[in-house]
């Protein structure tokens, strides 16, 4: 759908990250008078395929953050792996106030999958039983051993900051895996993430949902979505879920999760949350992202206003837009099967029931998000001709 424009005097929104999100949210800005500008460490990036601006530089490097922040009125970021105490430092040298959203104190404790564990432990909010490493106290290996005392039927190794699309996990369910389980810890360790452990769920589906609360407190939520994994990462986005057998009732669970969660935080802009539907049927957490998010990217097409649209909408204090969604809709990621040094987007067929996000990133690798393609439809058997559709013209994509 395309993102409604309002004319509004505000001059300038800094993302922290040029990557796809990036790109996206610049695409979809729903301002004609709000310029954006990207920090990235490469012109090369794929939000140099919107209307923002790239300022060549990185939060690591104290001077090119400062010149960012100080050519900027308002400031979000794409990738929550930032280092919260060097922004904190340049934010305070500034004369004029600066708006951070999501705020750098919600960051630096969502940014911490285990911080996150006792959050939702804290607001009673249903997620897998977990222990952490305490390297102070705890002798790594033997830690690593009381886990099958604790987790018969195995667990999830995590490293507390850093990991995404599967990197920084560890599947531990036999003991002969000890020691490459104790590497795995040790890298941890050395780049000064906290390692735990989660019990293993035993689902029947994985869902997710997406949420947006302003600056005025203002809260919305997309519908909840079925997501499909493939190497752990997700290769399938569809919904609503309550059409696919997940039950309204865990739907409004899942809004009221988001919701506690919100205001406990008072978060400012769109975030996501990752379920397990249990085989119990109970509607389990298992992480937040404190951004917008690969399983809202349907809002595109799907949605009267998209996630990203909504993002700027929240931290400019508006009111946010409708969440008001097709019958059907789906998405499917592009992932990388293979090295390549330059890729070409795929070329749609003439009149495919589907819409194309190229990336434009430099270069492939195995499983890498290059993209997404976007569908609606008007019924399950529609949607699912379509999604048939996708897979087919992606497997030959890759064929070629």
């Amino acid at each position: 759908m395309q993102t409604q424009k309002i004319t509004k005097k505000v001059t300038k929104l800094g993302i922290l990250g040029g990557g796809q999100l990036a790109q996206m949210l610049a695409l979809n800005n729903p301002y004609e008078d709000l310029k954006i500008v990207v920090l990235s460490e490469s012109a090369e990036c794929p939000a140099k395929d919107s209307p923002a601006e790239i300022q060549v530089g990185s939060v690591s490097d104290p001077k090119s953050l400062q010149q960012f922040i100080d050519a900027v009125d308002f400031i979000t970021f794409e990738n929550e792996f930032l280092e919260t105490e060097r922004i904190q430092e340049s934010l305070q040298t500034v004369s004029t106030p600066k708006l951070f959203f999501p705020s750098l104190e919600t960051l630096k404790i969502v940014q911490n999958k285990l911080s996150q564990k006792y959050l939702f432990q804290k607001l009673h909010i249903l997620s897998s039983p977990f222990t952490a490493l305490d390297p102070l106290f705890d002798m790594t290996e033997v830690w690593l051993q009381n886990l099958f005392t604790l987790y018969p039927q195995g667990c999830m190794i995590k490293w507390s900051q850093g990991g995404y699309d599967g990197k920084g996990n560890f599947l531990l369910k036999q003991k002969k895996q000890i020691q490459d389980a104790l590497e795995f810890c040790k890298m941890a360790l050395s780049k000064k993430a906290t390692v735990y452990a989660e019990q293993l769920v035993t689902f029947q589906k994985e869902t997710a949902m997406v949420f947006c609360r302003s600056f005025k407190g203002e809260f919305i939520s997309y519908p909840l979505v079925v997501s499909e994994q493939e190497n752990n990462i997700c290769k399938i986005v569809f919904g609503p879920a309550v059409e696919f057998g997940i039950s309204a009732e865990l739907e409004q669970r899942a809004r009221e999760y988001g919701r506690q969660l919100a205001e406990h935080l008072s978060y400012v802009g769109t975030f996501a949350l990752e379920f397990f539907v249990t085989e119990n049927n109970e509607l389990m957490v298992n992480e937040m992202a404190p951004r917008v998010h690969n399983s809202g990217h349907y809002t595109l097409e799907a949605c009267l206003h998209n996630q990203f649209a909504n993002h700027i909408r929240a931290g400019m204090g508006d009111a946010l837009g409708a969440s008001t969604f097709f019958p059907f809709f789906a998405m499917l990621n592009i992932l990388g099967q293979s090295e390549a040094a330059d890729l070409m987007p795929p070329q749609l067929p003439f009149e495919a029931p589907y819409k194309l996000h190229w990336y434009s990133k430099k270069g492939s690798r195995q499983n890498r998000k290059l993209g997404h393609l976007n569908t609606v439809a008007t019924s399950k058997d529609d949607l699912q001709n379509k999604i048939n559709k996708m897979t087919q013209f992606e497997s030959t994509y890759w064929k070629k």
